[in-house]
């Protein structure tokens, strides 16, 4: 299998139930497709999937950042044999008369998601011009602004790519699982790997 030079993840976090239970945020992520938790994603086999050189977009939800999520996630780049190298992109989320939306959040009230960048080896940029801000509204739940795919291959060239929770199926884009397919993240994954 050859595998890929840039990969695009936006897992689909579970979220611990906050005390309040009048609250939305809970049944608001579990409605909308199943949640992994951190131990089920490590599993996942990305390193497999990852070419010696490749680039990692890893979206990160800003609605609860403690000291263990981060170190979860960070534990998980390692396992997958990627370092950061930075916050790539932050979206800035906006309602359709172009206001800041401002979500849930457990301190204050979040009004972007940010995306890593990691990397595992050597991945040069053939661009330094790729803005890391998007300023664009809310679409339906966890689906990202579309031009943010643009821009990674403005970034790094039309390498072989894959999105993983994939909302949907886009052109020149290998996907896999949430909206595009009925099997298992994991299915998925073997197939790709046999």
């Amino acid at each position: 299998m050859e595998k890929y030079k840039i990969l695009y993840i936006d897992c689909p976090w579970w979220f611990p139930p906050r005390n309040n239970t009048k609250t939305k945020f809970w049944w608001w992520v579990t409605d909308k497709y199943q949640v992994m938790k951190i131990d089920e994603i490590r599993d996942l086999p990305i390193w497999e999937l990852a070419d010696d050189n490749c680039a990692l977009f890893f979206w990160t939800s800003t609605a609860r950042t403690t000291d263990s999520d981060i170190v979860d996630k960070l534990d998980l780049m390692r396992h997958w044999w990627f370092r950061i190298v930075n916050i790539w992109f932050n979206w800035k989320k906006q309602y359709k008369n172009g206001k800041t939306q401002f979500w849930t959040g457990y301190y204050t009230k979040g009004w972007s998601e940010i995306c890593w960048l990691w990397i595992k080896w050597k991945m040069k940029p053939i661009s330094n011009y790729v803005s890391s801000i998007v300023e664009r509204e809310l679409m339906r739940h966890s689906k990202k602004p579309p031009e943010i795919r643009d821009k990674i291959v403005q970034l790094f060239g039309d390498e072989k790519r894959l999105e993983i929770f994939a909302r949907e199926r886009v052109d020149w884009w290998d996907s896999i699982w949430l909206d595009v397919s009925w099997k298992t993240i994991q299915e998925e994954m073997q197939e790709l790997l046999n």
